[in-house]
């Protein structure tokens, strides 16, 4: 007797439901099996590059899409995976085409300026330039993965000598779990006032991309012991957050852990 006809025996000797729990058992197996076989055949991605633009993920996905490779777009369009085997490749090709370039063009923005560009334009051209040089070194600084700057030039009025302050504003894009130390912060203050002509540290401010003030002006600095019991209250909670935070971060991983300090300060004072 062959197999089949030991199975067709069996089949018509089992009752109606066992017929339909043999069925049913068959279809999850090849359901199973079909499953598997297409996460088994799926690529290994990796991660292309992290926290990019729309427009920049636009330009990319199309180049990547005309060498024919696959990618997938995660974190809500932020973050861009490719297989694994095209990675370094594909950052090579992506660096000759100068991409991604963080929306900062630099003096690149000069190589495409028309002849016949008045003296006002190319004031403000060579402002936007300088601005996106000096964004591009502070990216290089462990922890900040994005920076815009803002200088606001003195004006000379006609019929006095004296001038307006230069100033900049500094806004800063900081990994998660990473935070700056005050050199860290004096340094890019520094950094800021040496690449523009007539700026001073003091007349820089620094921000974060959550609304931190890492650093302010001279008078604010002056100002700074003179606030409400609540501005101490929060400075203090920050502080407390910020170093349990760091501790968790160690232990965890940077993004896996949120912290929240409520602080009950006493304010009297005594005398001995």
């Amino acid at each position: 007797m062959s197999i089949l006809q030991r199975i067709s025996v069996v089949w018509q000797s089992i009752s109606l439901i066992q017929r339909a729990l043999l069925a049913a058992v068959a279809m999850t197996c090849i359901i199973a099996g079909g499953f598997l076989a297409h996460w088994a055949s799926r690529p290994d991605m990796r991660m292309l590059y992290q926290q990019i633009d729309p427009e920049e993920a636009s330009k990319i996905t199309e180049k990547i899409s005309e060498k024919g490779i696959a990618y997938e777009l995660r974190d809500g369009g932020t973050a861009l995976y490719v297989p694994k085997q095209h990675v370094y490749q594909l950052r090579l090709d992506m660096a000759r085409d100068g991409l991604p370039s963080g929306g900062q063009v630099g003096y690149k923005l000069f190589d495409t300026q028309s002849v016949g560009v008045s003296p006002a334009v190319q004031d403000i051209n060579l402002k936007r330039a300088l601005e996106d040089e000096i964004a591009k070194s502070i990216q290089m600084i462990d922890g900040v993965t994005y920076a815009r700057i803002h200088i606001v030039s003195a004006k000379q009025a006609l019929f006095t000598s004296k001038a307006d302050k230069t100033t900049a504003s500094v806004v800063l894009r900081i990994k998660s779990g990473y935070r700056l130390s005050p050199s860290n912060i004096a340094a890019i203050t520094n950094l800021v006032a040496g690449a523009v002509e007539g700026l001073k540290p003091e007349n820089i401010t620094v921000a974060d991309s959550k609304g931190n003030l890492l650093a302010k002006d001279s008078k604010e600095k002056t100002d700074h012991g003179a606030g409400t019991v609540q501005d101490y209250r929060e400075r203090v909670e920050k502080n407390l957050e910020e170093k349990v935070l760091d501790m968790l971060t160690l232990v965890l991983g940077p993004g896996r852990a949120s912290v929240k300090v409520s602080a009950v300060l006493n304010m009297e004072s005594g005398s001995i």
